[in-house]
């Protein structure tokens, strides 16, 4: 099927000269852009395949969404079982399986073990990366998305992949894009479509719910952007019921599927030998059959029996948005969260949970959020540095220069280099000499740089801090150019400059 131009479809005749350069590019070669169609005519009709009825299509982008826990991944690997067995298409599948989230050795081999699926058939993929130090050298790293999907292409082609699982699927999107911004979805959703389209075929794809009360609408409850559901041909949904251990299935986008299909399962466990000689238990997904009503009401009552021990929504989000983006001002953090209706305490209280770092950088000082890497000893809270150090090393970014003694924030240079040194003619913390009392970096931090704070708000704001203590520290900082303050007597932080 080959597009034309309009004036030789309408008139019949070939374009002038100037029209085709036009449509070639210009006199020196430059690409131009012009109009191209295709007559509805000449389009080739076709009714919808699916691999599993109702719920997947074939040659596109299917969407698996459930709550943390629920069984996505053990029902991503029923399916990749079946495939690979034959049950799903005349003949037996080859699968591609990208796994982030759990260990192939220690829980998806298994599973597929117990699923009775032909593991000749199952490949798991990473990306061969040149060492950029000794381009001899390779390692191996997760897929990224949409730059790998010219390579992901080829493999799909060349090994006759019918079904590709990425699980999860925002663990394989590029770092560049946001998982909550529309457009980032749909570059990271459009070319996956026309991978499957081209090279028929299949993506299912692991997205999680958030934890929302009040809406069994999944196109809300997809963690990020709504986004993932308006791009996907499918979105297929689990929900648990916690009166009775089950859960049910049902295809909750179905835009091509003749009806709601609703599918009840249990997931239960099996027993299988791994290659080591021992026995091992594993999670399997045990079919009860269908049933008449979806899950839609599941999605509520499950919010409202979230444990307190699970990790809460915004821990999620915060943990998925900062993974990958990596250290972000804490102000465009909080207002990342805002669009997805995450209370900004909320998400200070789930940012201590998860351990994050916090680092101030710049003049004036503005907080940075990250993830706590391994050389700040894994993913217990942080505590903030409190006693006397040098200036900590170029890979953690801690603090410019190095700190005193007693100071919770010793005065130093907000732009000098590492080792203590103090530079001259520059805007200084006020030291604190009682650790107990909060530091400046705090109060700076509850402030910000648009809508004015009383001395009242920040010392509701701040533990441990009165009204009058903090009247006198916020005095100090504006002192130190570090706040300004309205005639009104509000309080806001100064932008870094």
């Amino acid at each position: 099927m080959t597009a034309v131009s309009a004036l030789e479809a309408f008139t019949g005749d070939a374009a002038p000269e100037e029209s085709r350069l036009g449509n070639r590019g210009t006199a020196d070669g430059t690409p131009r852009r012009s109009i191209v169609f295709t007559p509805a005519s000449k389009i080739r009709t076709e009714a919808v395949d699916w691999l599993l009825d109702c719920w997947v299509p074939r040659g596109s982008v299917t969407l698996l969404g459930g709550r943390e826990g629920i069984g996505k991944s053990t029902i991503a690997v029923d399916w990749v079982a079946q495939a690979t067995q034959g049950k799903l298409t005349d003949a037996p599948m080859t699968v591609a399986y990208v796994v982030t989230e759990d260990s192939p050795e220690h829980t998806v081999v298994p599973r597929l073990k117990a699923a009775g699926a032909d593991l000749d058939r199952v490949m798991f993929l990473a990306a061969s990366v040149p060492d950029p130090d000794d381009p001899e050298e390779v390692y191996e790293s997760v897929l990224d998305l949409p730059g790998d999907f010219p390579i992901l292409r080829q493999f799909i082609v060349e090994h006759s992949v019918g079904l590709v699982v990425l699980d999860a699927a925002k663990s394989v999107m590029s770092s560049k894009l946001k998982g909550n911004d529309d457009l980032d979805i749909r570059r990271f959703l459009e070319p996956m479509a026309r991978v499957a389209q081209d090279a028929d075929c299949t993506f299912v794809c692991l997205v999680h719910f958030s934890a929302k009360k009040g809406s069994s609408d999944t196109g809300n409850l997809i963690m990020g952007s709504s986004a993932w559901q308006q791009v996907a041909r499918s979105v297929v949904a689990v929900a648990g019921n916690p009166e009775t251990g089950t859960v049910k299935v049902w295809n909750s986008k179905a835009n091509l599927a003749p009806r709601i299909r609703t599918m009840e399962a249990q997931v239960g466990s099996a027993v299988i030998t791994t290659d080591d000689g021992r026995t091992t238990e594993v999670g399997r997904i045990n079919w009860i059959g269908e049933c008449d009503e979806d899950g839609s009401a599941l999605l509520n009552l499950e919010a409202e029996h979230t444990v307190a021990e699970d990790r809460t929504e915004a821990e999620l989000w915060l943990t998925d948005y900062l993974s990958g983006h990596g250290s972000h001002p804490k102000k465009e953090v909080l207002n990342e969260a805002r669009k997805v209706a995450l209370a900004d305490r909320t998400v200070e209280r789930a940012f201590k949970n998860i351990g994050g770092v916090s680092e101030s950088r710049g003049f004036p000082r503005i907080a940075h959020w990250s993830l706590p890497s391994a050389a700040t000893g894994g993913t217990g809270p942080v505590p903030q540095i409190r006693g006397g150090t040098g200036g900590t090393g170029h890979d953690l970014h801690r603090y410019d220069g190095g700190t005193g003694s007693r100071s919770s924030i010793s005065p130093r240079s907000m732009t000098g280099g590492t080792g203590g040194a103090t530079g001259t003619g520059a805007s200084t913390l006020t030291s604190v000499s009682d650790c107990d009392e909060p530091s400046d970096e705090t109060i700076l931090d509850s402030l910000d740089t648009e809508h004015g704070m009383s001395p009242e708000t920040v010392a509701g704001s701040v533990p441990k801090l009165s009204r009058d203590a903090a009247l006198a520290r916020l005095q100090a900082l504006e002192k130190s150019h570090l706040v300004s303050v309205d005639h009104r007597g509000r309080y806001t932080r100064r932008e870094a400059l």
